[in-house]
């Protein structure tokens, strides 16, 4: 009981240490911008007011590739996009 009554300091002193060095949140934005036509199924492009070019990425999103330029597509790869685009 008295090991128990012992720990309290310290359980109390970890407390205010963990308090003092927590990140306060962050104040949340917001944007507002266009989206451009999709270009595959995991990026997406868009306009801000101020004529920013944005490319989104989204995250933990694996999609396959769609043809470009010389490069071949992989399969539903055209499929991904469009399911993105609706």
């Amino acid at each position: 009981m008295s090991s128990c009554r012992a720990l309290v300091p310290f359980a109390a002193l970890f407390v205010f240490v963990l308090l003092l060095t927590s990140a306060p949140a962050a104040n949340p934005r917001s944007l507002v911008a266009a989206v451009q036509p999709i270009s595959d199924g995991d990026t997406l492009i868009a306009i801000t007011e101020n004529q920013i070019k944005l490319r989104i990425g989204l995250v933990s999103t694996d999609a396959p590739e769609i043809p470009y330029g010389d490069k071949p597509g992989q399969a539903f790869g055209e499929e991904a996009r469009d399911y993105l685009d609706t």
